[in-house]
């Protein structure tokens, strides 16, 4: 048992008690006790460090469903505090599949829960939760494999000693592979009908040879037809299930020096190789751009229209504690007066605007891809220059006053606070977030890196605003309304109907250039910040309301 004298922060109203462990084997353990009162109303206190050391989806025995990054499965397990949970992440993800085999890491995910060496029957784990009102689900990203459960505190050590010996011994029976291709293919199927799962394919077509983003992550029955497949699932997991690439979150009503003997017993044993996961490193951009850098209009499947803006850029996990990219998207997804979405509504050109990076296809340790997304009216459909012209104005804006201390500060203010009264989630939904946070940041950072600003870097953000250019980027109109003419092409894989158009340099060079229309402003100052939430004591009292502040809008 390694000890790490480190501290993780947690927010005002996060009582629980986190304890960072170390097995022999080299997984990283995050075990946490969740006291009775964190569900009564919280009182007034400090910061709080705390010193660390060291699928069932619902329906019935035959159900096998799991979720990916591609095509989740959005059934939810109930909030409940007498819950106990566990989450283990594996480091290793579609990225790494063979091109002779797309999917495998999808597959092998569906596998491993189909029972152990110990535990031969088959859906052993999933009968069993099922019978203790449990629920399990699993999800395969780009560079991680992330596995679940929930149940009621009484059956957590027999539940998990079947998740366990998951990991020590799966069974990975060669009688199973044609059932969970199946089920793999079925949920292909579903993603076919989201636009966003067909955005992201298109995403994949235009990526660059060398870089693994343009596999085929889903797997269907045809990507999986190989000879030799149950050969290729048991080397997979030989060659990167090793417990020296695992996370793993447990959270408990038990205090959490109590689990560390029992958390040794369990997961010791589960096989290592003590090797690092695989480094992606090309030598090229991450996306062709004679491929990327076009208008993609699309044929949606939803009703909803929108046009969306990617520019691929450096990756930015490294930079959590500055998040240039989450500064920019405060900015520029900003609905006060004088910003882009505010003009595109009185338009009657649009009615929301997003902005930021996605799930790990999105944001990984090859590069990220910053998304601008505008659902857009009737009207917005008939004026999309108009639109196109309006975001780069408002960009250069941004580029030229929108880097401010004051603007960094009130986000820095905004997060912090989120951070520190945020509610409480529920167990299972603890554990995922941390088992795959433990896989990015530093060991104190695991419950506020994705959230807190700590550094301001006018240089950084400024590099990264100066990527949102005219050539970098690729734009998605989606549209039922296009003409279904004959020069929209089929993508063969999701059937997506498509047109890709070049941009003329007359185009590149008017939206380049063009000025802030005279209504955008950067966002003004909130003067409403909050820093110091303790509640005064009653020193006066008064027999009627004391009037605190007026202005032209209230008083």
């Amino acid at each position: 048992m390694a000890i790490a004298e480190k501290v993780i922060r947690k927010g005002l109203s996060n009582k629980k008690e986190y304890l960072l462990h170390k097995l022999k084997n080299g997984m990283r353990c995050l075990l946490i006790g969740q006291p009775d009162e964190e569900y009564e109303p919280s009182k007034n206190e400090n910061y709080k460090f705390t010193k660390t050391s060291g699928n069932y989806n619902s329906s019935n025995d035959d159900s096998e469903e799991s979720s990916d990054s591609c095509s989740s499965d959005e059934t939810e397990p109930q909030k409940n505090s007498d819950s106990f949970a566990m989450s283990l992440c594996v480091n290793i993800g579609s990225f790494s599949d063979p091109v002779e085999a797309q999917g495998l890491a999808h597959l092998l995910e569906h596998m491993i829960s189909m029972g152990s060496k110990r535990y031969p029957a088959e859906n052993h784990f999933d009968r069993f939760l099922y019978r203790k009102a449990g629920y399990s689900n699993a999800e395969t990203g780009c560079e991680y494999t992330n596995f679940h459960f929930e149940v009621p505190m009484e059956y957590s050590r027999e539940a998990s000693d079947i998740f366990a010996s998951m990991f020590q011994a799966p069974k990975l029976a060669k009688e199973s592979i044609d059932k969970e291709k199946q089920v793999v293919d079925s949920e292909f199927l579903m993603a076919i009908s989201d636009d966003d799962s067909r955005i992201q394919r298109l995403l994949s077509i235009c990526a660059d040879k060398e870089n693994p983003a343009g596999k085929f992550f889903w797997g269907n029955l045809e990507s999986l037809n190989h000879k030799n497949l149950d050969e290729m699932v048991i080397d997979f997991w030989k060659n990167h299930y090793s417990a020296s690439r695992m996370t793993l979150a447990v959270q408990s009503k038990q205090p959490a020096h109590e689990m560390v003997e029992w958390i040794d017993n369990l997961f010791s044993e589960v096989p290592t190789d003590n090797l690092p996961p695989p480094e992606f490193k090309i030598s090229r951009e991450p996306f062709h751009p004679d491929n990327f850098h076009k208008i993609f209009k699309i044929i949606s499947v939803s009703s909803t229209k929108k046009i969306i803006f990617s520019w691929y850029l450096p990756p930015v996990n490294n930079l959590y504690k500055i998040k240039p990219l989450e500064y920019i998207a405060w900015i520029v997804g900003h609905e006060g007066k004088g910003t882009l979405i505010n003009y595109l509504r009185k338009l009657n050109y649009a009615m929301e605007l997003e902005a930021g990076v996605e799930d790990d296809f999105y944001s990984n340790s090859i590069y990220s891809l910053f998304t601008m997304t505008i659902e857009i009216t009737d009207l917005g459909l008939k004026n999309i220059h108009e639109i196109i012209e309006l975001t780069f104005g408002y960009l250069n804006l941004v580029r030229e006053k929108g880097i401010s201390e004051s603007i960094f500060k009130e986000i820095k203010i905004l997060a912090e606070n989120d951070f520190n009264f945020s509610e409480n989630k529920s167990a299972i939904d603890h554990v995922i977030e941390l088992a795959e946070n433990m896989l990015i940041y530093e060991e104190e950072d695991y419950l506020c890196g994705p959230s807190l600003f700590h550094e301001y870097s006018p240089e950084i953000i400024s590099q990264f605003l100066n990527l949102l250019t005219v050539k970098r980027v690729a734009m998605f109109i989606l549209a039922k309304e296009f003409d279904n003419s004959d020069e929209f092409i089929k993508d063969p894989t999701f059937g997506t109907k498509y047109l890709a158009e070049s941009l003329t340099e007359e185009l590149e060079s008017k939206w380049s250039t063009i000025k802030p229309h005279t209504f955008f402003k950067i966002p003004s100052e909130n003067q409403y910040l909050t820093t110091n939430f303790t509640i005064l004591p009653q020193t006066v009292h008064s027999k009627y309301p004391k009037k605190i502040t007026e202005n032209k809008y209230f008083e």
